[in-house]
This record gives C-alpha cells, sequence and structure tokens, in this order.
C-alpha cells in the first residue's frame, strides 16, 4: 500500500508540474560538459615497445582503468570462468569466445561478473547500475548477439540524458568481438 500511495503521489506530482517549453526540446541530447569533437580527445600517436595485438591492447586499457577506479566492474558473457582467483591463469578458453576470456584476464576476479546469453538484460542491468555509481564496462559476446540488446542501447542507454532532463547521465563501455576471434 506504501508504494501505491507513494506512485499516486509523484503521478499527481508530474500531473501538476509546468510543461517544458517547446524551445528546450534538444537540451541534454550530448553531454553539455564534453564535447567529444574538441582538442582534449586529440592526442598524437606515440607508438612504443614491440607491436601488440588488439586484444593485449584492449586488457591493458581495462587494467589500467580498474587499478583508476575501483568502481568498474566487467559485466557480460563469457568473463569469468572461474571461482578462485589464484586458479585463473589454468582457465582455458573453449571456442571462438576465448577471445572476450583473453580481453578481461588479470581482471581484478570480484569485478567480473559472469552472466547468461541475455544480451538486452545486460545493457539493461549495465544502464541502471551505472546510473546509481557503478561501473563503465559491460561485454556482449559476438557482435551477432547485438541485436536483442538494440532496443536497450538505443532507447534506454544512449536517451538516458535526455529523458531525465539531464539528472542522469550513464557513460558505458560496451566491449563487442566482432571478425575473426
Amino acid at each position: 500500500m506504501a508504494a501505491e500511495r507513494e506512485v499516486a503521489e509523484a503521478a499527481e506530482r508530474a500531473l501538476a508540474a509546468p510543461r517544458p517549453a517547446p524551445e528546450t526540446v534538444m537540451r541534454h541530447v550530448t553531454s553539455e560538459d564534453v564535447d567529444p569533437a574538441s582538442d582534449h580527445f586529440d592526442s598524437p600517436s606515440r607508438p612504443s615497445g614491440p607491436p601488440k595485438t588488439m586484444v593485449d591492447l584492449l586488457n591493458a586499457c581495462l587494467q589500467d582503468e580498474m587499478a583508476r577506479d575501483p568502481r568498474i566492474v566487467v559485466f557480460g558473457e563469457d568473463v569469468a570462468d572461474c571461482s578462485r582467483e589464484e586458479h585463473i591463469d589454468e582457465v582455458k578458453g573453449k571456442g571462438a569466445s576465448s577471445r572476450s576470456r583473453t580481453t578481461s584476464r588479470g581482471a581484478r576476479l570480484a569485478a567480473r561478473l559472469q552472466l547468461a546469453l541475455a544480451e538486452a538484460a545486460i545493457i539493461g542491468a549495465r544502464s541502471g547500475s551505472r546510473c546509481g555509481g557503478s561501473s563503465r564496462s559491460c561485454e556482449i559476446q559476438f557482435f551477432d548477439y547485438i541485436w536483442p540488446a538494440m532496443m536497450q542501447l538505443r532507447n534506454e542507454l544512449a536517451t538516458l540524458r535526455w529523458r531525465s532532463n539531464g539528472a542522469f547521465k550513464c557513460p558505458v563501455v560496451v566491449r563487442v568481438a566482432i571478425g575473426a576471434t
């Protein structure tokens, strides 16, 4: 009963709120704080050391980010097939999906969450937990599997800032393997 009363009161407040001015319709479509075309994102390439594969580079990036931000959790399919960190290097990959596991290899074990094959749920859960201040990374096992998640990506995640009038932002990295693995 308390939940019903809370919902009814929220609905009354929403109906009594003034309508937004039409000229504000484009507000919060993109970030007011970050301009992705700015010089801030323009950094010259400085290759050093031996050449590395994309998987190795993604792994290094993930390691760096997880060391920098303890809130980051790797969330998705085929990312955690080991329950004891001391045995993680002994776990062998299986099939083509072993590239995904290699990408997250070495990530803090407690910060990896293996999920069922439910792509829409992965993106939806990641969006919600990110709004609550959790991690920024989730993984869809193969690009062919992205389609069940497209409604969550396009209609929910991509429009969250706009739909909440700037109250929520949801920067999320969705890692998806595509091409030869």
